[in-house]
Order: structure tokens, then sequence, then C-alpha cells
């Protein structure tokens, strides 16, 4: 059985799969329709890599291919597209399809490259002018039938009912945690409410197609022709008895009897393109390693790469690849699940040296070096999640992507402000950038401890919900997701126990971590700053290509010092008029909910 676990594996090619046609399985992907759903299933939170190219049409497909490729072992495969104007359907009636609008430009560039990354893989295309894929599939199922394949067709459009049997499914992608689907006979009848799968393009014909423009009968929605048709069986058959009818219907279904004719010729999927049924060319087969790699580090796909090339893929990428966010096609590699991706990086694969900071010396030698970068990333360690009763615990720093230093605070409060105090350099210093993700919350816990940062201040956390506004961004999870990389967590850390919450982690938990192992300690508080200025140097160029710079640098970051003064000083509530606004509102509600109704 095919397996692409095992990194080094021949993702595309299963030697021990058949070449004959007996027990074989054939692929056959719809591949507009699938590429435009994985562009639109992340719309809102699209995949946009360093050079600005929205990559989430090409990065949805390939997961398709590998999630295809995971379950259900395909020993051949097809990806089909439409080339040109549908010449047939547009004779019989040229306003079909002239509602479409045109493909969106991020689309069609994002595209620009699945061609040649589908020829890299090995992965055979067809397409033929004047056909449309529905055709080109439909023929090549029908021809596969005889010869006893199991062909399966990809795709999420629901047209594809009619050409469903005893050997020819349906394999209709999942969305995010929803699985795929496979709609066999039985499912077909059953969702369209039909004896024969013929049926289902009477009932297209009825209800026509705003997208494709197929007009169908107007006010006949899906309800109503699969009554006609468990009625009557036919289009010609409703016809032929509309005297059966009464008022609207029968008057609607004589005037438009042409027009449904007509529709459910649209509809039809044809089965006899002129195309030959070459079955060893699709055969699955091993990639162009070089070709692939070089697409992939231009699209900065890494994960999906070193899952199809394994080591052959060595990361030159730039850092920061483009990984999956929520909303991706399978969902097969971004995860909010506890349970790491087998392939992502950690710690112990880097090796990167953290530093433990102890003395007072160390830190005000450290504090001089940090306040002249231009920059440094620096996260606390607490012991709660509210900066007025909480304590620091620790604080930690990074300037350089591999190193890392963690100093463990004093538990005495008077030497614990002295600690602080001795990166005063530092915190004073207007011309060095500070870094942090979820940056507020830090800044917070050491105004309650009488230091205040003078900016100017860059939030990992505010970009990513700058750039990707719907998508999760917790440290971990960008972690994963833009540097293949997992994080330790905070269970892992000896002491840790409560329930999760918002931290300067963004998803760090109720913790005691100052009974927790000193060593285990570093590490977790060394590599939060680390990842954090990691993140950065990926984060700035997504955000200008964005066009979030504005946005970011003089109203979000700006704002920063003003909320955390606010939220330090307090604001002074009258409870008595608060409760009877309250009052005053609910009433208001009711009403309007009367009215409503």
């Amino acid at each position: 059985m095919f397996l692409f676990l095992p990194i080094g594996t021949a993702l595309f090619m299963d030697p021990k799969s058949p070449s004959s046609e007996n027990d074989s399985r054939l692929f056959l992907l719809d591949g507009m329709a699938l590429a435009y759903r994985a562009h639109f299933a992340l719309i809102k939170n699209p995949m946009v890599n360093s050079k600005g190219m929205n990559t989430s049409a090409i990065h949805g497909f390939l997961n398709t291919i590998l999630e295809l490729k995971r379950t259900y072992s395909p020993t051949h495969l097809l990806v089909v597209f439409d080339i040109g104007d549908p010449k047939e359907r547009l004779e019989l009636f040229p306003e079909y399809k002239a509602n479409r609008e045109s493909m969106p430009d991020d689309l069609r560039l994002g595209l620009s490259l699945l061609n040649p990354v589908l020829k890299a893989l090995n992965i055979p295309t067809l397409g033929l002018e004047g056909w449309e894929a529905d055709d080109l599939i439909g023929t090549i199922a029908k021809q596969a039938e005889p010869r006893g394949i199991t062909t399966y067709m990809v795709t999420p459009d629901k047209d594809f009912g009619q050409l469903v049997s005893e050997k020819t499914w349906i394999l209709k992608p999942g969305r995010q945690k929803d699985p795929a689907q496979i709609l066999k006979v039985p499912d077909i009848l059953e969702k369209w409410g039909i004896e024969r799968v013929e049926q289902v393009i009477d009932i297209l014909g009825l209800m026509g197609d705003a997208v494709d423009n197929i007009p169908g009968i107007p006010g006949v929605g899906e309800k109503t022709a699969q009554k006609f048709i468990a009625q009557f069986g036919s289009i010609e058959g409703l016809i032929e008895n509309s005297s059966k009818l009464k008022g609207k219907q029968k008057e609607k279904v004589e005037q438009f009897a042409d027009q449904a004719l007509l529709s459910k010729k649209l509809a039809t999927i044809s089965c006899h393109a002129p195309i030959d049924f070459l079955w060893d060319e699709w055969l699955i087969q091993e990639p162009d390693k070089q070709e692939a790699a070089e697409l992939f580090q231009e699209l900065e796909f890494t994960t999906i790469a070193k899952r199809i090339l394994g080591d052959d893929f060595k990361t030159g990428t730039p850092a920061g690849s483009a990984q999956p966010a929520q909303g991706d096609l399978f969902d097969s590699i971004a995860s909010d699940s506890a349970e790491a991706p087998s392939n992502l990086e950690a710690m112990a694969d880097r090796d990167p040296e953290y530093l433990l900071v102890e003395t007072e010396d160390e830190r005000r030698a450290l504090a001089r070096v940090l306040s002249e970068c231009p920059s440094v990333c620096f996260d606390t360690e607490t012991t709660g999640l509210e900066p007025q009763t909480s304590r620091i615990i620790g604080v930690s720093f990074c300037f350089k992507t591999g190193q890392a230093f963690y100093a463990p605070m004093p538990a005495e409060e008077e030497h614990l402000h002295a600690a602080l105090h001795d990166f005063d350099p530092l915190w004073s210093s207007a011309k060095t950038e500070k870094i942090g993700h979820h940056i507020k919350f830090d800044l917070s816990m050491l105004l309650w401890h009488g230091v205040e940062v003078v900016g100017p201040f860059f939030d990992t956390q505010a970009v990513e919900r700058l750039i990707a506004p719907d998508g999760k961004s917790t440290l971990d999870l960008m972690a994963e997701r833009y540097l293949n990389y997992r994080t330790i967590k905070i269970e892992e850390v000896e002491g840790a126990t409560g329930a999760e919450a918002g931290t300067s982690k963004s998803a760090k938990k109720e913790i005691h971590l100052e009974n927790a192992d000193p060593e285990a300690l570093k590490d977790y508080a060394a590599e939060d700053a680390e990842v954090a200025w990691r993140l950065k140097e990926i984060l700035a160029p997504k955000l200008k290509a964005a066009g979030q710079e504005r946005v970011f640098y003089e109203v979000e970051m700006p704002l920063l010092t003003t909320l955390i003064h606010m939220e330090h000083a307090g604001v002074s509530l009258d409870e008595v008029e608060l409760r009877q606004i309250s009052k005053e509102l609910e009433l208001e509600i009711e009403k309007l909910e009367k009215a409503i109704f």
C-alpha cells in the first residue's frame, strides 16, 4: 500500500502498484474547480509568500493530491482542465456561462506555476480546446468502465452525479475538518430523490444554474424539480403531462418547455469527446526532484517539499515559507491538535545557543549590548495572566537567530525591581526596536513592576492579525506555519499546571514556572524570544506585501503605550447608571424583537 510518511519515500511512485487495468484505481481531478475551491477557501486568510504571490490555490491543490495518495492509494492519476470556450454548448446557447466573472488576478498569477509544478511532479494533465473538463472526465470515465477500472472523479461539482455508476464514483474533497466523501449510486439516488442517476440531468435542467447561466424553468427550485421528476420521470414526461398540472406551475412548464429541454442539453455531460484512453501515461510516476525542488523554493513550500521529496529537498527556501493556514482543504499540515506534525523541526534538531544570565554584572553587561542593537526581541515569564497581580520570574532576549539569553528574576520584590532596572539601557533606548509576540502583555507586566519601555515596537501577533485576520495567531501555531518548527510546550516544563489562557505566548497555561527545572525553563523561555525574532524576519515583508505597513506602524504600534497606560490607570464606573442603561436596552431589544417577528 502507498505510504508517504517516511521521509525519503518516493511519494509519487509505488513500485508495487499494478500497471494492469485489473483492480486499478484511476483518479480524474477536476483541475479548475479544485483550484478555485482552494483559492476561495482561504480568501479571507490567503497564503502569500515573500514575493507577494497568493499561493493558496497551488498549495491546496497539492494537499489534495497528497491526501488522495495517503488515503486511497491511486495507481493512475490525471488532472483535467478547461481550455478555451465550450464550443458545442455555445452553439446551442450563446449566453452559456455569460454571467461568469473573470478569474481573479491573484488566482491567475498563482496558477501560472501550477502546470510547471504538476509537470515537475510527473503528474499528467489534459485539456482539449473547445471541450469542458466535465466532458473529458465523463469520456474517460466511460472508457474506463468496460475495462473494469474503478474511477474516482475528484470534484466538488454536483453535476457529476449524472455519471456515477458501479465503477465510476464522485470523490468530493472535504472542507476544513470535514472528511472527503465518496458518492456512489445509492448516495446519488438518495441525495436527489430519484430512481436513476441519469435523472440528475432532468433536475439540473429544470432548476437551471445561475453560475453557468443555464436558464431552466423560472421559479422551479430543487424540491419542485425533484417532485416533478418523481411524478413524471423526465423533463419530456413533464412536458407531455403538463395538462395534469394546475395554475402557475402548468403555465410555467408550458411557457418554458423549450427552454427546459435546452437546459437539459446544456447540463448533460458529454461522454464522446475525441480523446484517447492513454492508460500507461497516467500511471503514478516519480517526480523530477531537481525541477520540483526549484519550484518549491520559488513558491516557498518547505513543508510540502519535504513531504514529497524527503531528504532530497534541502531548505534553501527563504525563511518563512508559505505554510497552510486555517481553512486549507484538508488541514493536513497546520493543525490545532496537541500533537505536532511529525516532520516539524524542534530545538534538538537545531542546537541553538541558549545562555543563562544570573548575576547583576551579567545582566548589566547584556543590557549594554542589547541597547546598541537595532532590534531586540524579549519575552517575560510570569506567575499568572493578570499584570496587576502576577510577578515576573524571568525575561528572555534575542537579537540574532541561533542565540538567546534568559535572565531569571529574584523572588523578593525589592531585588526583583532592581534586577529589572539593570536592563534600563535597553528599556529606555529609543533607537532599539523592541520585538515581541503579544508584546502588550509584556509591556504591561513591566509597567506594573515600575518599568516603562520606550518604543518603537514590533508585535508579531499583531502583524498576523492584520495579514490573516481569521487565522489563529498563537506562537506555537505560527512557528509551525511559518518556520516548520515545533516549540517546547508548556506542559513539558516541570511545574506547569492548569488551564489555557492568553499571555505573551497567546496559548500558555496558568502556570507555576517558579517551580520548574531551571534548565528546562531557560530553554523554554529563550526559545520563545528566538522564535518571535525569527517570525519578525518573515512577517515584515508579508506586512508590506499585504499593504498594511501604514496601519501597523502608524496606528497599531503607537497605540500600544496609550492602551497600556489606560489599563494601568483604569477608569471610574457609575455602576448604578450602567445597570439602568442595561435595563433600558433590554426593553428596547424586546420591542425590536416583537416588531421584527
